[in-house]
């Protein structure tokens, strides 16, 4: 049993001091993941501006994509993910965080890496020194996963389901990285097979954000959605994570089909991704149902160490847009899965198997911007968004201690309001955007309604409207990042130094768990 004092003493010991500090390490982790996003939205706007003005600040569009996409990887999915993975694993373990130290250092570590990526790749696209950066980024992966096993492996088994699904996600992280290294070995080696070098960024691209991000932020919303005693936290979650660690790693075999993968591969991967298709499905229904409470019946004792959560009308909001772009992601990894198999017409059968560019694009933002991005925002509302008050440390274990730390936070009005109002304008944005440049996919296609008066053809003139409509809407998304973002980025940097203040209203009430 860990204790929060010394009998002898009556000083804290180890993990008591970690406890009373509450979540001023990982707090670190979200200031720096929210900077990083408003960053990289920020780059996503001028390179939608890049579409419709020939107003542009002197970079190669290439280069600003790649430190767009670098930005968002390394720094803010990552951090954000680990924040709240650092976050729970006290409550959820039953101990302090171990080696603090060595955490803190890997932050650093990482914002250096993070911040040569993004300035190499924009001064000069792929080079030595990017590619440098970026590869001590994987390395800090790798130290990453160290520290979360040094974390869990002594903790009491059988473990709670989020922290299965943090397991799962770990790996696919290591994962992910065989890729890139998948892709040094191809260059090295003078091979000009097209098919393996679409493997390696493929097994990279897939393992990264379906495997290490979604798979993570499920194991968060596992951990925070209402249910049984903490110890049994996220049990509705449990079936769909063998289907989920089964199904991901094959799955990325599907993009090889242009590539030109032999039947047997290609099959392969496209039955997964219709499969996991199914399997989003059934975790988004269960989450559902455990977000309204209704997977502990009536008049059943939850336990008296279940952890009551307030959500913020913010996080609310946020985890409702993932939750709609989750069921899109369903429905195009059960539909364009099925498109390869089953001998549908050529023409649905060319968009769904391999889609026009700007349709991609759409999926990609639906998927990073409208799933990963707003779900991941809600989980650090509810974790980060809210002032520590006086009295969070009572006497206990030290996950007592860090389960009254999260119940300790208070909502202070103004913060509230702005991001309450900074997800719904957020929500605008990012489905005005994905929405827009889906018809501009659907324009490239030949399949949209010709637009006419400008001279040009039907189809040009409709990608430009499509175009300037995404550009209006990623402004908007902007907008609604910012305002989502600074409560969180005061309130974790006033964490990380260590403040407590007092309660200073009723706030936002939110939706109450």
């Amino acid at each position: 049993m860990i204790t929060g004092a010394s009998p002898s003493t009556g000083k804290a010991d180890g993990a008591g001091r970690e406890a009373a500090q509450g979540p001023r390490l990982p707090a670190a982790f979200a200031l720096g993941a929210v900077i990083y996003l408003a960053l990289v939205v920020s780059l996503g706007v001028v390179l939608r501006a890049r579409y419709v003005t020939p107003v542009w600040l002197g970079f190669a569009f290439g280069n600003l994509m790649h430190a767009h996409s670098h930005g968002a990887y390394f720094g803010w999915a990552s951090l954000g993910l680990m924040a709240g993975i650092y976050r729970l694993l006290p409550e959820l373990t039953g101990r302090a965080l171990v080696s603090p130290a060595w955490v803190r250092r890997q932050l650093w570590l990482t914002h250096a890496a993070t911040v040569g990526a993004v300035i190499a790749f924009a001064a000069g696209g792929y080079n030595p020194v990017s590619i440098a950066f970026s590869t001590v980024n994987v390395l800090l992966w790798y130290m990453f996963a160290a520290l979360y096993w040094r974390n869990v492996r002594g903790a009491p088994r059988p473990w709670p389901v989020p922290v299965m699904y943090f397991n799962a996600a770990v790996g696919f992280l290591v994962l992910s990285s065989l890729g890139t290294w998948l892709i040094t070995i191809v260059t090295a080696a003078g091979l000009e097979s097209p098919l393996w070098r679409s493997a390696g960024l493929y097994l990279f691209l897939s393992s990264f954000a379906d495997g290490w991000l979604l798979v993570g932020l499920m194991g968060l919303a596992a951990a925070l959605l209402p249910g049984k005693p903490v110890r049994e936290t996220g049990a509705w979650a449990r079936p769909s994570l063998r289907w989920l660690v089964l199904l991901t790693p094959p799955a990325f075999l599907a993009y090889l089909v242009p590539a030109g993968a032999p039947p047997v591969i290609a099959g392969l991967g496209l039955a997964a991704r219709a499969a996991l298709g199914v399997v989003y499905g059934v975790y988004l229904r269960r989450a559902w149902a455990a977000y309204r409470g209704r997977d502990v019946p009536a008049g059943v004792d939850r336990g008296a160490d279940t952890p009551e959560r307030d959500f913020p009308t913010a996080a609310a909001r946020l985890w409702g847009l993932a939750a709609g772009f989750l069921a899109v992601k369903a429905a195009v990894h059960l539909a364009s899965g099925l498109a390869g198999l089953l001998p549908l017409a050529g023409a649905v059968s060319d968009l769904l198997s391999d889609p026009p560019r700007q349709l991609f694009v759409a999926y990609l933002h639906a998927d990073l911007l409208g799933l990963i991005t707003c779900g991941l925002l809600g989980v650090l509302h509810v974790l980060f968004g809210r002032r520590p008050t006086p009295g969070g440390e009572m006497a206990g274990s030290a996950a007592g201690k860090a389960r009254a730390a999260t119940a300790a936070l208070a909502v202070v009005p103004q913060a509230a309001r702005s991001g309450a109002l900074g997800a719904a304008v957020l929500g605008i944005g990012v489905v005005g955007m994905v929405a827009a440049l889906a018809g501009a996919g659907l324009a490239e296609a030949g399949l949209w309604p010709g637009m006419t008066g400008s001279g040009l053809g039907p189809r040009a003139t409709t990608l430009m409207a499509m175009f300037k409509i995404a550009f209006l809407f990623s402004v908007v998304s902007l907008a609604g990042v910012l305002g989502t973002v600074l409560p969180l980025g005061v309130f974790s940097a006033r964490l990380g130094d260590g403040q407590t203040v007092g309660q200073d209203g009723q706030g936002d009430k939110g939706c109450r768990m």
